[in-house]
């Protein structure tokens, strides 16, 4: 079974593609979706330094490491809101249809019952350094989950899997990243070796279900090895 692209997840230039056709549509539709304008605000207000600063590093002749820090910071609180965003207001939104959907730059979702779906959502993913270079990692569903309740994972959600990568640049994809873990609990420490201290390390995180099929990767978030 083809798994599904995350769009929020793809390289710099398709990823300001996608994010500003989002929101464009949302603008263009907001009061037919039924969308609040103080929400299609808080969008904007996150996207315009993230094209402000993608203006600067995508010229790569010129653009310096600030630059292309300043770009990822800015990307990765666009998106911290964005997917939450998309979750609430664009497939769980019964007043937009497929095309809709299309028109924002996402995939449609199947609405065939089925006993057991691919998960639709990512965990938000939160670290914390340890002794002994250890990184302890937690997971948390986001608040707008449906169907759920606000403690524990999603329904029909089984385990966590986590992908990581020592050093940089990460790959886009965390399904490149090579090193993989699994738990069924809502937090893992993840031990590293003392000659890594330093280092950094990109982790990103997905819910996956009892069939061992995986949601959407969420956000990749990158830390130093202590």
């Amino acid at each position: 079974m083809r798994k599904r692209k995350d769009p929020f997840n793809q390289a710099a230039a398709g990823y300001a593609t996608f994010i500003n056709q989002l929101y464009n549509a949302v603008f263009a539709n907001a009061v037919a979706w039924g969308i609040p304008a103080p929400v299609v605000a808080a969008l904007l207000a996150l996207l315009t330094p993230f094209n402000t600063a993608w203006a600067v590093s995508k010229e790569k002749s010129t653009a310096t490491a600030v630059n292309r820090a300043t770009t990822k910071g800015a990307r990765g609180a666009l998106n911290f809101f964005a997917r939450t965003f998309v979750q609430k207001w664009i497939y769980l939104n019964e007043a937009m249809t497929d095309a809709d959907i299309k028109a924002c730059g996402l995939e449609p979702r199947d609405k065939t019952k089925t006993t057991i779906g691919i998960p639709e959502s990512q965990p938000y993913l939160q670290l914390k350094p340890m002794t002994s270079h250890n990184i302890k990692a937690f997971f948390v569903k986001p608040k707008e989950e449906e169907g759920s309740k606000s403690e524990g994972k999603p329904v029909g959600v089984k385990s966590v899997k986590v992908a990581y990568f020592v050093g940089k640049p990460a790959p886009v994809e965390p399904d490149d990243y090579g090193k993989f873990i699994s738990t069924t609990r809502l937090s893992l420490t993840i031990p590293f070796n003392a000659a890594l201290k330093g280092q950094d390390v990109t982790i990103a995180a997905c819910w996956v279900n009892e069939k061992e099929q995986q949601g959407d990767w969420c956000e990749p978030v990158t830390i130093t090895i202590p």
